[in-house]
């Protein structure tokens, strides 16, 4: 019995530890991709119109959609350690937010100009809508 009790708790043992190394994924792997916005809440009130959507590229590139139908390019980088996401778009300077993860939903926090900023979003393999519907006319060059 205690032969069988101390296999039992050495495999558990062995399972747990497998586990993470199996599953864990840096936080830079995560954020790389397309995601929904599934919120933008500013003075706590959600400003989205529910089309915004953020990609992130392994090059750290980023492209985006928000509210009021403005596209953007800029750069993206994280300190994980921290757990600091920044993202520069155009010629404005870097804004530096907060980042957690929950499940699949990737929150960033941030306060700009004296307001408070948090945008939750999930991941996705579609924008909500592409800026040739929207504006009716081809995309600009490098976006």
């Amino acid at each position: 019995m205690k032969c069988r009790r101390l296999s039992i708790i050495s495999a558990l043992f062995v399972v747990l530890l497998a586990f993470p190394a199996c599953n864990s994924q840096s936080d830079r792997d995560r954020i790389v991709g397309l995601w929904q916005v599934l919120e933008i809440d500013f003075m706590d009130k959600d400003i989205s119109d529910g089309k915004e959507w953020f990609e992130f590229s392994e090059d750290g590139k980023a492209k985006s959609r928000s509210a009021a139908a403005t596209y953007q390019n800029g750069w993206w980088s994280i300190s994980p350690e921290k757990h600091i996401f920044y993202i520069r778009e155009n010629f404005v300077d870097s804004l530096a937010y907060d980042y957690s993860f929950h499940q699949d939903t990737f929150k960033i926090a941030a306060l700009i100009r004296g307001n408070r900023v948090k945008i939750k979003m999930v991941p996705t393999d579609k924008k909500m809508i592409s800026y040739e519907d929207e504006m009716g006319e081809p995309k600009p060059e490098g976006f």
